[in-house]
This record gives C-alpha cells, structure tokens and sequence, in this order.
C-alpha cells in the first residue's frame, strides 16, 4: 500500500497540503492508497514510519523550529523507507540544490511562493507516485522481499528453488 505523509510545523500549511491529499485520494478510489498522517514535528513522523511492506510518499518541509532539518528526516525516511517518494514543499526554493547533494532522489521540489500551483503539484505527485508503485510493487507476489543487516533485497519468485531452514535459529536459507 502506498501511505501519504505530510510533515510541517505551520499549522495552517499543514492542514491545506493534508487536505489536498485525502481530496485526491477521494478521486482515485480504486487505488491502494491511503492517507497516513499529518504530523507536525519530524519526531512525530519518524515515529509513524510505514510497516516492512507499504511505501511512503512523503511530502515535508525543509525549515522546521526543530534541531532536525527536512533534508536530515528525509535521510531517516530513505534509511527506514528506501523505495519513499519524497517532495519537499518549501518556501525556500534556493535550497533545492542540496536534494542531490544529500543524494535523496526527490521526486519534486514545490515552492510555497506559489500557492495557487501547490494543490496540482501535489495531485501531480501522487499520480505519478502510484503509477511508479503500482509498476514497482504491482506485481507483488512475484517477488520475496528479505531483510538483510539494514537492507532489504527483492528476489524474483522465478528465480528461487527452494528455501529452508538454517541451523542457525530464525534463519532461513
């Protein structure tokens, strides 16, 4: 399932963008899409990451009135999430640049100086989103997706001959 994030500390911004959200989500009804939650702090959303499964759009800030930054949660979302589709929306649009220097791989940068374009660069980003999701993930059951140290590796079912147990106590082989 693919789960939609909003994270900023302006109340009035975070209600709007989260608002724009679940309408979209309203429309695309036959989608696995739901709306997870709009958070205020980093810590609240790093605390409501996705289950090993579901994949997060998340939409954040970039200057929160916290010690952690959006390029810093968007480190820790890529850490937990490593197939997240992250946009920043901001009002400060200089700071684009340093999505590649922190090699975050965002898929949109929307500036707040532009509010009247903000709900169709979200709706936009949804879209196009699930359309990656559903390529990526549907197909689901074609693959075994596993946990290795901090990792996760998808294997094709095709391609697998057998499992079994390990010697070593919950492992498989």
């Amino acid at each position: 399932m693919l789960k939609l994030y909003f994270c900023d500390d302006n109340p009035a911004w975070l209600s709007a963008f989260s608002d724009y959200g679940k309408k979209a989500i309203l429309l695309k009804t036959e989608w696995d899409v739901s709306f997870a939650g709009a958070y205020s702090t980093p810590q609240e959303l790093l605390a409501a990451l996705p289950e090993a499964g579901d994949t997060g759009l998340y939409f954040l800030d970039i200057d929160f009135q916290e010690t952690m930054d959006g390029f810093a949660l968007a480190q820790k979302i890529r850490a937990a999430d490593p197939r997240a589709f992250l946009v920043f929306i901001t009002a400060h649009a200089d700071l684009a640049p340093l999505t590649f220097r922190y090699r975050l791989e965002a898929m949109d940068f929307i500036s707040k100086d532009r509010p009247s374009s903000v709900r169709g660069r979200i709706v936009e980003c949804i879209d196009d989103a699930y359309a990656r999701y559903e390529a990526f993930c549907g197909n689901s059951q074609d693959y075994l997706t596993l946990r290795r140290g901090n990792g996760t590796e998808n294997i094709p079912a095709a391609s697998i001959l057998f499992i079994r147990t390990s010697t070593v106590p919950h492992q498989v082989e």
